[in-house]
């Protein structure tokens, strides 16, 4: 029998023992070959169908946050198809109209740095079907220490307001939630690792902290395998080993093709910091209590503050602020290092309980505004959280908007799957750095490095200098880090030409000397192929830094051109396989019903407090989800209008009920407040006058709909009154009026990107770019409308 569930279609056959089985992932298998800093990762996921009518399976799973992920193969019984890289909206266009002719089609498309998407389309009864994807990735070191991350499972989202307007604050909080599957369902997927090592130097102490696990050595090759003891999906896999210190050196690797020619540098300062370099500091903590922090994670977060409000210096000041719906403070301003402020601290701590949502901008946006301390000392916010949020981008961007240039924010994860992508890009950003412990494991190494580096960074204004032919390789990261004791620096770097020179790195020492490392580059022929995919990756990630606040369409073309060159899996591009064999095309595809595979949760969550998770935070209707369908074109006389040809028809106030008679749901945004909401002005320099001024916004013209659709009309006439209740102080733009131009994608009747058309905007401040898109993230479209809109407006 079909169990449908209120926000998600999640297919179940009941077993006579009353078991009930999904539609399911029946086993993940893994295989990984690691050379020098370098791992080649081939993830290969097999399904199986086992009901009596033909699907669609969509499944989330995850990824390490910087997998250059460039292969991708289906296969059928004896077929196998290769995928080939598509722009994201042209490979959804080929697996719809696979789709529809019964072919077996697959899609991978990337939603998160972390989270992706497979879609299989026309799974027979009994069929099993596998898909296979490759990616190269950098291990991380320090100190001759090597970690291998695999993730395993994808943690349950929090959606913030989704009880407003349906997840416009994350509106693709339908791919980024899985349901979670029930205890009674047979969904436990088997697990196979197999890591082959080849670290070309002598490597010792090979350990898992996460799984238990089987070593064989071969020549100069070790291999490691899962034990079969050890096999759930529920957990990040973590593979730890270690080189000898005088083994440990700095390496530059290269590759050459006709894209250009790449390296890989990999330079390990080695330095320290003396103990006068030390000055007073202010720290300030923020942790998450919300639901999925409950039990093991949070009492682990507890741990690593008590440890560190312990371990502070006699002069350095603290305080300490929770979030989950609310936020929580210790104390309202930084408290001096005393023996009883620590003692009110750890009993803060103590009665520190996890409830409710991850509000996570709240907390964020509270310790950002937090008083600054009297004596100017520099401020170093510590974050400990799972991660597990939608909001991303939106958490990103303000810390990258608010965060000033003197502070530094550290983030901790602990868990058995935390969101690795988040913890780690707040503290690329935050120009802090990132720590996951388990909550399993001792915190003694996270709390030693902590300490070793909120002290003082050894190296800052690091530089990089080319001397030889050519032209100057292009380096990432860029800007570059500042540098922590045992803390290597990994540049990726492409050059036009082959022409090989010498690569020198400089910066400034804890104790102001200088310091220099020069390395010799040689683009020789051969090379690691990955090391051309992961210079692709660094770009691709350096520019997706730039559309935290905006997203703009000269950053999008590059990104989707890079992408394209270097056969990536991106936000804007995507893998599609197709079978060509008509005799394998089911004859009726008309009836094909989407399933979702669903998840578990990750070791160490406790069920019994996410209520939050179950409630409209975190329920998903991702199995209803489809891909926008291949659209007529129309002709510009169709799809161009001016707004105020046809608003003045309508009245204020208009609405239109669907024809289904439900008078619950409308296709029309909400008229606004008549009074708009309060804004905060920049202190100016001019008169009381001028500090009032204010600039508005006017909705002009829209391209890319039917003006002859009276929904739509009706539709239109409510988003400009909503913008026409927008304000903003007069100095946010450089002049005094001037066009902004827009284009919004819809995705089944749901606002699904905005993106600033720079080139043609003669108004670009990303904060009332951010203030229009709030807006048209809530605007309300037919639910089968999936285009493309070009909305132009004035500010004046």
């Amino acid at each position: 029998m079909f169990s449908p569930y209120p926000d998600f279609e999640h297919l179940t056959a009941t077993l006579p023992d009353g078991k009930a089985v999904v539609f399911a992932l029946k086993q993940t298998r893994i295989t990984a070959r690691i050379s020098g800093n370098i791992a080649r990762v081939e993830v290969e996921q097999h399904f199986e169908n086992p009901l009596t009518q033909t699907l669609e399976a969509v499944y989330v799973f995850p990824l390490p946050d910087e997998a250059a992920v460039d292969e991708m193969e289906m296969r059928v019984g004896d077929r196998v198809v290769r995928g080939n890289i598509q722009k994201r909206e042209d490979a959804r266009q080929i697996y719809q109209a696979a789709k529809r002719q019964g072919r077996t089609a697959s899609l991978l498309e990337q939603e998160r740095n972390n989270i992706f998407t497979y879609s299989i389309a026309n799974v027979r009864p009994g069929e099993q079907i596998s898909v296979i994807l490759r990616y190269s990735d950098s291990l991380k070191f320090e100190n001759g220490d090597y970690e291998f991350v695999a993730p395993t499972v994808v943690g349950p989202r929090f959606i913030p307001d989704r009880s407003d307007v349906e997840g416009h604050r994350v509106p693709d909080a339908d791919r980024v939630t899985p349901p979670i599957a029930s205890s009674n369902q047979l969904t436990d997927p088997l697990l196979d690792i197999t890591v082959e090592i080849e670290a070309g130097v002598p490597v010792k102490s090979v350990r898992s902290p996460s799984h238990r696990i089987n070593l064989n050595f071969e020549n100069d090759t070790i291999q490691v395998k899962l034990d079969r003891s050890d096999t759930v999906s529920n957990k990040d896999f973590i593979l730890r080993y270690q080189v000898s210190g005088e083994h440990t050196r700095s390496t530059v690797l290269t590759h050459a093709d006709d894209r250009g020619a790449h390296f890989a540098a990999y330079l390990i300062p080695a330095l320290t910091y003396p103990e006068d370099a030390i000055v007073p500091k202010d720290v300030v903590f923020l942790i998450d209590t919300s639901g999925s922090q409950a039990g093991p994670p949070l009492e682990k977060c507890k741990e690593l503050l008590r440890r560190f409000i312990t371990g502070l210096n006699p002069d350095d000041t603290f305080s300490l602020l929770d979030f989950c719906d609310t936020v929580g403070y210790l104390s309202h301003e930084s408290l001096t290092n005393t023996p009883e402020n620590r003692a009110n601290a750890l009993v803060y701590i103590d009665r520190l309980e996890a409830s409710g949502g991850t509000h996570m901008l709240a907390g964020l946006r509270s310790i950002l505004d937090f008083p600054e301390p009297d004596d100017g000392r520099l401020r170093s916010i510590v974050l400990l959280t799972d991660g597990f949020i939608g909001n991303d981008r939106e958490i990103l961007g303000t810390v990258r908007q608010l965060l000033e240039p003197s502070h530094r924010l550290y983030s901790f994860g602990a868990g058995s799957s935390v969101n690795r992508d988040l913890l780690n890009r707040i503290a690329e950003i935050g120009r802090g750095y990132s720590q996951i412990v388990r909550h399993d494991e001792s915190i003694d190494d996270a709390t030693h490095k902590f300490f070793d580096r909120v002290n003082c960074p050894v190296l800052t204004d690091v530089r990089v200098t080319w001397d030889g032919a050519g032209e100057v390789p292009t380096v990432y990261p860029n800007p570059l880090p500042d540098l922590f004791v045992t803390q290597p620096l990994v540049l990726f770097g492409r050059s036009e030409n082959r022409g090989s020179g010498r690569m020198t790195v400089s910066g400034r020492q804890a104790n102001g000397a200088q310091y220099e490392e020069t390395l010799s580059v040689q683009f020789d022929d051969g090379g690691n192929p990955a090391i051309s995919q992961l210079w692709g990756r660094a770009y691709l990630k350096s520019l997706s830094h730039q559309t935290l606040e905006v997203e703009r369409r000269s950053i999008v073309e590059e990104m989707t051109q890079t992408a394209l060159t270097y056969q990536l899996l991106s936000p804007y591009t995507a893998f599609v396989a197709v079978t060509d064999d008509p005799s394998a095309e089911v004859e009726d595809a008309s009836n094909l019903v989407s399933a979702t595979v669903p998840t578990i949760l990750p070791e160490g969550m406790n069920s019994q407090f996410l209520s939050p998770f179950a409630g409209r935070g975190y329920r998903s209707s991702m199995a209803i989800y489809r891909a926008p369908r291949p659209r007529k074109s129309l002709t510009n006389d169709d799809v161009g209008f001016a707004v105020e040809d046809f608003c003045d028809s309508l009245e204020t106030g208009d609405f239109l009920e669907k024809e289904s008679g439900n008078l619950d749901e409308t296709y029309l945004a909400p008229l606004p407040n008549s009074t708009p909401n309060p804004i905060r002005r920049r202190k100016r320099s001019t008169s009381s006058e001028s500090e009032r001024e204010v600039v508005k916004i006017e909705l002009s013209r829209v391209e890319g709909l039917d003006y002859q659709d009276i929904f739509l009309r009706r539709s239109i006439v409510k988003l400009r009154q909503s913008l026409d209740a927008l304000q903003f102080p007069a100095d946010w733009i450089d002049r005094r009026s001037g066009q902004l131009y827009l284009t919004v994608e819809v995705v089944s009747g749901k606002v699904n990107d905005v993106m600033l058309d720079e080139e043609r905007s003669m108004v670009k401040h990303a904060k009332i770019v951010q203030k229009i898109a709030e807006i048209l993230f809530k605007w309300q479209l037919p639910p089968m409308l999936s285009c493309h809109i070009s909305v132009k407006l004035c500010v004046n």
